[in-house]
């Protein structure tokens, strides 16, 4: 109701008109009135403790390491953003599937190279979660960053 646009003046006085009684012209029961329980939007989401996150993560990670589907490289750097070299490189190493590629920060070289092969996803170490990690096949980290995300937790 507090949505609608209008006055909220009562439209003529309580008593001595003759009509029935009336509050503002744009309450729930006259036409172009608001909604009396209307429909929000709402985020139903949970926040989770960093804790029980960053064990969520690691719980995932060691499932990815356990069934083999951790695949750690030297290096993936790019001079610049190319698509085709990148999928060279996902071709060698056998990925065929929806892959997560991790690098200790951001590259926008690898990001470009990688942004148009359907479900390849590049994101820096600091963002990745369990739910990124179980959705994805495979993922591929550069040395750096696996080594990042193994000595982060433990200082």
């Amino acid at each position: 109701r507090s949505l609608v646009a209008g006055s909220t003046r009562k439209l003529y006085r309580q008593k001595g008109t003759g009509n029935a009684r009336a509050g503002a012209i744009r309450t729930p029961v006259r036409v172009g009135g608001g909604v009396t329980f209307a429909k929000r939007a709402r985020d139903f989401g949970k926040d989770m403790p960093k804790k029980q996150r960053r064990l969520a993560r690691d719980s995932a990670l060691l499932a990815k390491l356990q069934s083999g589907a951790v695949v750690v490289v030297d290096e993936l750097t790019f001079e610049s953003p190319r698509t085709k070299e990148f999928a060279r490189v996902l071709g060698n190493l056998k990925i065929e599937r929806s892959c997560l590629v991790a690098t200790p920060q951001v590259d926008m070289n690898v990001y470009k190279s990688a942004r148009n092969i359907p479900k390849v996803d590049v994101m820096a170490v600091s963002d990745l979660n369990a739910g990124i990690l179980c959705n994805k096949q495979k993922v591929l980290f550069t040395k750096e960053a696996f080594l990042t995300l193994l000595n982060r937790d433990t200082n």
